[in-house]
């Protein structure tokens, strides 16, 4: 047996609202690393297929009603998926970085070719258009420069050829035994400082490329063919370490900012979910800062969005733990009429009476919005009763019961009940409510805010 007791009431609407904020989050990661996939080629339709197939998997879980299940699987397959990206985006870049490496090498042979001064007329635009990386088609480079040394095998002799080059050359001029110009390059790849600076700042201009951020990789591209084409290698290597160095912090700004934006959609993503109809000017500027990619105005808008999500799921939890309590209080046989549901005095409380012990009640307190709620046993009385330690320990025998029965009925509608306190019989005084004594007779009106204590 036991007295007033402090319980923690979770119900099964606010589990399901959590569940369907995870699921919200899972299907914008998987749009965003099927979005990001397919721009880079780095998916294929079988990794779409298998990834949406886990996805479907884990929201099945909501309906097997496995709540635990899906709020543990779902961060984790969100936290696999952003790993996932940044590997694939590693990959991409790595293919991109050899790309413009073997570009790079093949403007530094066309530009000796044409100082070498051996190249047909008819080909000297083509290399011209390699020597400035503006070729973009490798096969169709590595035809043009094998034609150069075909017809011009006297160029091999040329001391404007570097070593590297000279060797190139009497390869194609002999032939590449079957292997293409671009293995060619990777096989014979110079391993000097300058070639392992150059393919530093092609990797970190890959690594930008593939993010999005293709303008700014392609300002950079454009700001190092200058670069590379410095006579003076100590003035060159110097301009080199400072755009490697800016293309870092370039880097470094765009991870954050991508990491702004995808709080932002995934935020967006999961109010939207929780809100639905409403809110609609939030939703609608939070809409328009993701389609701009607002990465300045994203934080405060993420908050906005946080903070109403909140109140809202606090004023749905209120309402479906405020009918899980009241009806499950009505089972028991308390007094849970309409118009109590919201009898709130102004010391957060309310006063249900037992409905076979019109003289039996509860103080239900705390506020139906607090997850913590207080029920204590009362006793109605006419102002001036003295206490009876008696009839309180029989009041405390009756409560015992009926909060035996009251989790009973709380179960029955999903609702989790904690007791995280319960004070022993006699420990406080029953609490008396004074009111009328026409009030005593009729037995079926809400009592008076009045309140004593037994002595």
């Amino acid at each position: 047996m036991s007295g007033p007791k402090v319980v923690r009431i979770v119900t099964i609407e606010e589990v399901r609202e959590t569940c369907r904020g995870h699921l919200a989050r899972l299907e914008e990661a998987v749009h965003r690393w099927e979005r990001i996939g397919r721009r880079n080629g780095t998916v294929t339709e079988e990794d779409i297929r298998a990834m949406r197939a886990r996805q479907s998997e884990i929201a099945a879980l909501l309906a097997q009603e496995r709540y635990l299940d899906l709020q543990k699987r779902a961060p984790e397959e969100i936290q696999f998926i952003d790993a996932d990206i940044e590997r694939r985006l590693a990959e991409a870049a790595r293919r991109e970085a050899e790309a413009r490496s073997r570009n790079q090498r093949r403007a530094t042979l066309a530009a000796q070719l044409l100082k070498a001064g051996t190249v047909k007329p008819e080909l000297r635009s083509t290399l011209e258009a390699i020597a400035r990386g503006d070729a973009t088609d490798a096969a169709q480079a590595e035809a043009a420069l094998g034609e150069v040394f075909r017809s011009a095998p006297s160029a091999v002799d040329n001391k404007a050829l570097t070593p590297e080059l000279r060797a190139l050359a009497e390869r194609h001029a002999s032939g590449l035994e079957g292997r293409s110009f671009d293995m060619w390059l990777e096989a014979n790849r110079p391993a000097d400082e300058a070639e392992e600076l150059a393919d530093r700042i092609d990797a970190a201009i890959a690594g930008l490329a593939v993010t999005g951020a293709v303008k700014e990789a392609e300002a950079l591209s454009e700001r190092y063919k200058v670069i590379a084409l410095d006579p003076a290698p100590a003035q060159r290597k110097m301009r080199s370490d400072t755009l490697l160095i800016e293309i870092g912090r370039i880097a470094a700004a765009n991870r954050e900012r991508r990491r702004t934006l995808d709080e932002l959609t995934s935020t967006l993503a999961e109010a939207r979910a929780a809100l639905k109809t409403t809110h609609s000017t939030l939703l609608a500027e939070a809409v328009a800062a993701s389609e701009r990619e607002d990465a300045a105005g994203a934080p405060s808008i993420v908050a906005k969005l946080q903070k109403a999500v909140i109140e809202h799921r606090k004023t749905a939890a209120a309402a479906a733990r405020r009918h899980a309590v009241l009806s499950a209080l009505a089972e028991v046989g308390y007094e849970a009429r309409e118009g109590l549901a919201t009898a709130q005095p102004a010391a957060g409380s309310m006063v249900l009476r037992r409905a076979a012990n019109p003289e039996v009640g509860l103080e239900v307190s705390g506020g139906t919005a607090n997850e913590r709620l207080q029920l204590r046993p009362v006793r109605f009385a006419v102002p001036g009763t003295t206490g009876d330690a008696s009839r309180d320990r029989d009041i405390e025998t009756i409560w015992c019961g009926d909060f035996d029965r009251l989790q009973d009925s709380l179960a029955k509608l999903d609702a989790d009940v904690a007791v995280e306190r319960a004070m022993p019989v006699g420990a406080t005084p029953v609490m008396v409510v004074e009111q009328a004594p026409e009030e005593t007779d009729r037995g079926r009106t809400a009592p008076t805010p009045g309140r004593t204590r037994s002595t």
